[in-house]
């Protein structure tokens, strides 16, 4: 296929989250209607706490040991400094955990503290080895293990959910996804182990340090809600919160693809000193992200309760304000999930961690004060204002560093396309009672349609690019367009 590598990688990028969104969706609408939301929300919390326990077992050297292999130089050696010391760091995590079981009485109670035991030694490994993927640019086998990982794991929670299992089954299935991911994983992986030296540790120390920083205050913005959810609230409204966190991030597909797709790129352009393709590059991103968020984003707005009683169940509604809320929140998060991308692969991480600083006091202040006033509303309230100032933030402080912006015009055809499929949306809502799914999924299906159509036809240079592109698949392109 005459596709660049960035295409490439991109396009397996896409194909594969569509793949693992598809799946989790609606491995998601089983587990809700079968288990109801307080054993979702035991595992939501299952995922928070794991979350916190791996920035201990990794110490900022994940983001490290990728940073200096994509730089070129000494790539075995770095590799096998990164895994040293994090196989190190497992131990001193366990240990962490084992000490404060007991101040985690609620969570104990729901029988997955073991279950996160043996899945912080598990996922730590899984990102040792993907981290040597990674680093050598193969973002298309990290999507691929990702998949697989994916397809696995809903297998399992779906089977142990079936014979009784519950909320054990969804952290059981977990690890066995986890594990499907390290096979495929380990068996692309080129670098083996080197010698290493003290002046290998010296180099990545810094920089582990202000990545391990800047992750903490990533992860407090990240579970920060799901955290305190739980502690005013109740693991039920846990399951309300994060069921309809995850809906929300279909409207990231394309920007997390391309995250992971133009790091490595955009490191190795950066100490070559090859501006304008970072530039030009960071610019189209947002456009291409843009396209999928902002249409998702408004058709989220206007269908949110029926979205949530029909994949989810009817108890889910009482989430619908918070729906949207999380739906603005993403749509704002796709520019500081770029910029961050960026400063990492310019070697910036006290920078990211400066403004994750802010930004987390920010959010854990907000989530405070509006959790117990609106409940799961507040929380993402919370996520929104917190997501706006970051954007703002990362995108005045990128500036600096190269000149990037918005094509406004690409981002113009876009708003309009989406007015006018979210008029559509909404008028077919005011004259057809959307009360059984497949009227909804009429509703979903037109408004699909008339934006894309309407986007092809607007900006005949997207257009020009897709059309190239599914030439160089070998897939036909209709004449009428």
């Amino acid at each position: 296929m005459n596709i660049g590598p960035v295409k490439r990688q991109s396009l397996i990028g896409l194909v594969a989250n569509l793949g693992i969104a598809a799946i989790g969706y609606l491995a998601t609408v089983y587990f809700a209607h079968t288990l109801g939301p307080a054993p979702l929300g035991a595992f939501f919390l299952f995922l928070a706490y794991l979350g916190v326990v791996n920035l201990l077992a990794d110490g900022g050297m994940g983001g490290a040991t990728v940073q200096r292999i994509s730089e070129g130089e000494d790539q075995r050696e770095y590799f096998s400094a990164g895994l040293a010391v994090r196989l190190v760091l497992i131990p001193f995590a366990l240990s962490v955990l084992f000490l404060v079981r007991s101040l985690m009485v609620d969570f104990a109670s729901t029988g997955l503290f073991d279950w996160l035991f043996l899945a912080v030694v598990v996922t730590t490994l899984a990102s040792i080895i993907a981290t040597g993927n990674y680093g050598k640019g193969k973002a298309g086998i990290i999507q691929v293990a990702e998949l697989g990982n994916t397809v696995i794991k809903v297998l399992a929670q779906v089977l142990a959910v079936y014979l009784g299992f519950s909320a054990a089954g969804l952290a059981g299935g977990f690890l066995a996804g986890a594990v499907a991911g390290i096979v495929i994983n380990i068996r692309f992986l080129e670098l083996r182990p080197g010698r290493f030296t003290r002046k290998h540790l010296s180099s990545m120390a810094p920089y582990a340090g202000w990545v391990f920083l800047s992750a903490a205050l990533s992860l407090v913005i990240s579970s920060a809600d799901t955290i305190l959810v739980g502690y005013f609230l109740s693991t039920g409204e846990v399951g309300f919160y994060r069921t309809s966190f995850q809906l929300t991030t279909l409207a990231l597909f394309i920007a997390t693809t391309l995250t992971t797709a133009l790091y490595p790129r955009i490191s190795r352009w950066y100490r070559e000193g090859d501006f304008q393709a970072i530039s030009s590059s960071v610019s189209r991103a947002y456009s291409y992200s843009l396209l999928l968020a902002v249409p998702i984003s408004a058709g989220g707005i206007i269908l949110a309760d029926r979205l949530l009683y029909f994949l989810y169940g009817s108890p889910f509604i009482v989430a619908s304000p918070a729906l949207s809320l999380l739906f603005l929140a993403q749509l704002t998060s796709v520019f500081p999930l770029l910029n961050f991308m960026c400063l990492g692969a310019f070697n910036r991480p006290r920078t990211a961690f400066l403004i994750f600083a802010v930004t987390a006091v920010l959010v854990v202040a907000l989530e405070v004060a509006l959790i117990p006033l609106v409940g799961i509303t507040g929380a993402a309230l919370a996520i929104l204002g917190s997501m706006v100032f970051r954007a703002v933030l990362s995108f005045y402080i990128l500036r600096k560093e190269v000149k990037i912006g918005i094509e406004t015009e690409t981002l113009a055809r876009i708003l309009v396309a989406s007015a006018v499929m979210g008029c559509v949306v909404g008028t077919f809502r005011l004259l057809v009672p959307l009360d059984t799914f497949w009227l909804l999924l009429a509703d979903v299906v037109l408004g699909v349609t008339i934006y894309g159509l309407l986007v092809l036809r607007l900006d005949r240079g997207m257009h020009d690019e897709l059309k190239d592109l599914a030439g160089s698949l070998g897939l036909p392109w209709p004449r009428w367009l």
